[in-house]
């Protein structure tokens, strides 16, 4: 997590971690999409909760923090690749926050003995 954290901060890219009663139950951040020039205005963002601290507003605040500070930094589009199509509730986090569905990338992942989807999921950033 300390590497990660690195790589975001250290290229100003905000990470966000969410605590209730002083413990760490989240984080979020951005990323650049692709290390390219082309896509230097296009950032993805990666949320994790811990499993028995979902449904309490955490991964919307986390999000919309995000968004924020994207927008503040100039970004226009912000990808979201949501591993495992049947993760509802950050498809739902996404949806619920203007983002829209743009495709499924179909078994490209395998955790525990089973392939993954890859919902990919945009938003505008730019107001234009």
């Amino acid at each position: 997590m300390r590497s990660k954290f690195n790589q975001t901060a250290g290229r100003d890219y905000p990470f966000y971690v969410a605590k209730v009663a002083g413990e760490v139950v989240g984080y979020g951040y951005i990323g650049p999409f692709r290390e390219r020039r082309a896509y230097q205005f296009t950032v993805e963002d990666s949320i994790y909760l811990h499993p028995d601290k979902t449904g309490r507003g955490l991964g919307r605040l986390l999000l919309n923090k995000l968004i924020g500070a994207s927008t503040q930094r100039g970004f226009k589009q912000m990808i979201a690749l949501i591993g495992d199509s049947y993760n509802r509730v950050s498809v739902r986090l996404h949806s619920t926050s203007g983002f829209v569905h743009t495709g499924t990338l179909q078994n490209v992942g395998q955790k525990v003995d089973r392939w993954l989807d890859v919902v990919v999921i945009q938003r505008s950033l730019d107001d234009k």
